[in-house]
């Protein structure tokens, strides 16, 4: 049931915010806020237990309206997800909302992952080939892991395209064991 809710609130919050041409403003604050509630153990633990209490959901929602300072509509958000007892949904909503914004706005996220941090000129370069392959703007999620030793690994939607280093040994590791009692001319 929840899901039910956190996606009818975040669909408000979408045509709220494209009716009333505040899109990009929208979009910034719920990027801010994705990576504030996640870090806050304290905020979280706030919003989890204030719903339980009406006068604290109130309070809570009021306290953090003035401290995030949000845009209006996210402002107003929190004023109904206090009043009906909701705020442990607001994490929820925010990303979901996020989501949506940019999908509305034609926007892919791309998680790419290479095997070192990449210079700004290879960030440039692989944006474009990224923006090329999904026929749209791209916002591309950094990710470093040297396990996988070289090249780099995109993930757009579904699709997975994986350059590796790590992936091409295997694959030519797994080409030669089949060879292996085949002969070859």
């Amino acid at each position: 049931m929840s899901d039910r809710i956190v996606n009818m609130y975040a669909d408000a919050l979408v045509e709220a915010a494209i009716d009333s041409g505040q899109l990009e403003n929208v979009i910034n604050e719920l990027a801010t806020l994705k990576t504030i509630l996640p870090a806050s153990h304290d905020m979280r633990t706030m919003l989890k237990r204030a719903d339980s209490i009406p006068t604290a959901s109130a309070e809570l929602g009021s306290k953090l309206a003035q401290l995030l300072e949000p845009e209006p509509l996210i402002s107003n958000l929190l004023k109904i997800l206090s009043q009906t007892r909701r705020l442990q949904l607001f994490p929820s909503i925010t990303l979901l909302s996020e989501l949506k914004l940019k999908q509305h706005l034609g926007i892919k996220t791309v998680k790419l992952t290479s095997a070192r941090v990449l210079s700004e000129e290879e960030q440039a370069e692989l944006v474009k080939r990224l923006e090329k392959i999904a026929q749209s703007d791209v916002e591309v999620d950094w990710q470093t892991d040297s396990s996988i030793l070289g090249g780099f690994r995109a993930e757009i939607g579904f699709l997975l395209f994986d350059g590796s280093l790590r992936t091409r040994v295997k694959l030519l590791r797994d080409h030669l064991l089949r060879l292996q009692g085949d002969e070859i001319i």
